[in-house]
């Protein structure tokens, strides 16, 4: 069962998107860089990360498929001991869509999802779900990430409100771009 969803404000309102009703924003807790906005589940362990990106560089058959790219850029940051990419999805072999105010400047979306195994101080760990989604705007050379962290054992009871990934899915379709200003070229 999906999740009530209400629009916010994302990048000082260059964007906007549905986000479950129970998420918080991270901002109001912890410092956030300007180029990155995290929203929390307030009942278990999990969130949605919006990041704009530079886009790489490089022309290695990782960094042409932006979501593998960006989710090893995310495991390898996080110091993490295992990971695994699951799936890798191109937006033409699955019901992936370029939001319709992203359509002037989005030429690509990809996705991957995958485990990595978050080893804690204290001995335990934990299995964590990560999906990666990327719209990429060439035009721009912007990668816009969103990234859903979803713990998978967490203490949580069974009607907790965890989001699921049709919530997710919706979230990431549901992105508005109002200000392409958001977006500096060096031209």
């Amino acid at each position: 069962m999906s999740m009530t969803l209400s629009e916010r404000n994302l990048f000082g309102g260059a964007l906007v998107c549905n986000m479950p009703e129970n998420a918080l924003d991270a901002s109001e807790a912890r410092q956030i860089p300007d180029n990155q906005e995290v929203f929390t589940n307030k009942t278990c362990d999990q969130s949605i990360i919006f990041d704009i990106l530079e886009m790489p560089t490089e022309t290695s058959e990782l960094a042409k498929h932006a979501a593998t790219f960006h989710f090893e850029v995310i495991v390898s940051d996080d110091d993490n001991k295992s990971e695994q990419i699951e799936d890798r999805i191109e937006s033409a072999d699955s019901n992936l869509v370029v939001p319709e105010t992203f359509e002037s400047c989005a030429t690509e979306v990809t996705a991957a999802r995958g485990k990595q195994l978050n080893e804690h101080r204290d001995g335990t760990a934990t299995d964590v779900q990560l999906t990666v989604v990327v719209f990429r705007m060439i035009g721009h050379r912007t990668d816009m990430v969103v990234t859903f962290n979803n713990s998978e054992f967490d203490s949580a009871d069974e009607n907790s409100a965890r989001w699921t990934d049709e919530d997710f899915c919706n979230v990431a379709r549901s992105l508005k771009l109002l200000d392409q200003s958001l977006f500096i070229n060096d031209d």
